[in-house]
């Protein structure tokens, strides 16, 4: 009798760890933290805060090779594609009620936040979405693959994704995209034995604490010597971000959680982070709230503005943690209220 798979709780630790990348990413763009400018007066507080950037892009992808990792070869639950789409929903809408009683909201914008995926309010949700779709097809692909097979296939995909602009990946911003970070993370699942053989720990850290450092390079370049704009090292897609992201992943894999209470807490709390990414990211508060909200941070010096936006990150990802908790703890509370059609069955008989 074949036994059943273990919890990766990496897995879990990578999930809360990229959700909580991606509110730092918002605070440092949307927030106005980043602009750009990088005055000398103010340098070396832009090395600091350019640091976390490079450090965090990874988190789109990272959930990208999760959804591989997890999904390749299973069939698709439309129960989980589901509940993804009523969390969307669900605080969209309640976000939408907030900036309306607030008054930034008009009543165009509400009825519109109502329906997220139509309007488009995630582009990742719908990229996802539109993701699943070709998930079925993805499977029957590398089913018939061995895992040198695909582990070449998808080495051969990313070189071309990441090297070659004209492959129409929008910098990473499509589904097409996900869909090669899917095949990647289904790869490292298969060859996962072969890698952990081939590449050493120690390496993989290396690697993903050099590559940023390297970014960061490039972009003070650009912007000091080039005068260009850096935002092509911002890319999804980009090379650096690419692989960053991937040795972030395969490290998190392999981290050993030994505590009970620590695997219990990782999985009641993992499953809530979509939640974050739907109210981090919806119109009110990401487009109206979080705008040049954190800008006055550019006035504080490195060591006390940088654990200041760390911390103010962390109490944002923990809020919506706790509301997202709230929500699904009231959801069973109105499941336990409704009558048992069983008992009422055979009463009536």
């Amino acid at each position: 009798m074949k036994e059943p798979k273990q919890r990766v709780y990496g897995i879990d630790i990578a999930r809360l760890t990229a959700m909580f990348m991606g509110v730092l990413l918002h605070n440092l763009g949307q927030g106005g933290i980043l602009d750009w400018t990088l005055d000398s007066a103010r340098d070396l507080t832009y090395l600091g805060i350019l640091g976390i950037e490079n450090y965090a892009i990874v988190a789109v992808n990272v959930f990208a090779l999760i959804s591989g990792y997890l999904s390749a070869g299973k069939p698709l639950k439309a129960r989980s594609i589901f509940s993804i789409w009523a969390t969307a929903c669900f605080w969209s809408t309640a976000t939408g009620l907030m900036g309306f009683s607030l008054g930034q909201f008009g009543i165009t914008d509400l009825l519109k936040s109502a329906f997220p995926i139509s309007t488009a309010e995630y582009w990742y949700l719908n990229s996802f979405l539109l993701l699943q779709l070709i998930v079925p097809f993805l499977n029957c692909a590398i089913t018939s693959l061995t895992s040198v097979q695909l582990g070449i296939a998808t080495s051969g995909l990313l070189i071309a994704s990441t090297l070659f602009e004209s492959t129409g990946l929008n910098e990473g911003y499509s589904t097409m995209w996900l869909a090669v970070l899917w095949l990647t993370g289904a790869s490292i699942n298969r060859n996962k034995e072969s890698l952990d053989r081939a590449v050493s720990t120690k390496r993989l850290l290396f690697v993903y604490v050099l590559l940023p450092l390297v970014v960061l390079f490039h972009q003070w370049n650009d912007v000091h010597v080039l005068q260009v704009s850096p935002g092509r090292w911002l890319s999804y897609s980009n090379p650096y971000v690419a692989t960053s992201a991937i040795c972030f992943f395969i490290l998190t894999t392999r981290i050993n959680v030994s505590s009970e209470k620590m695997k219990l807490l990782l999985t009641q709390v993992s499953p809530l982070t979509f939640a974050v990414y739907t109210i981090d990211n919806s119109k009110w508060f990401y487009r109206i709230w979080l705008s040049g909200r954190l800008s006055w941070m550019l006035d504080k010096p490195t060591l006390i503005g940088v654990p200041l936006l760390i911390f103010i990150s962390l109490i944002i990802f923990t809020v919506c943690l706790v509301l997202e908790s709230l929500r699904k703890k009231a959801i069973k509370m109105l499941n336990s209220l409704k009558p048992d059609k069983s008992s009422y069955c055979r009463s009536a008989g």
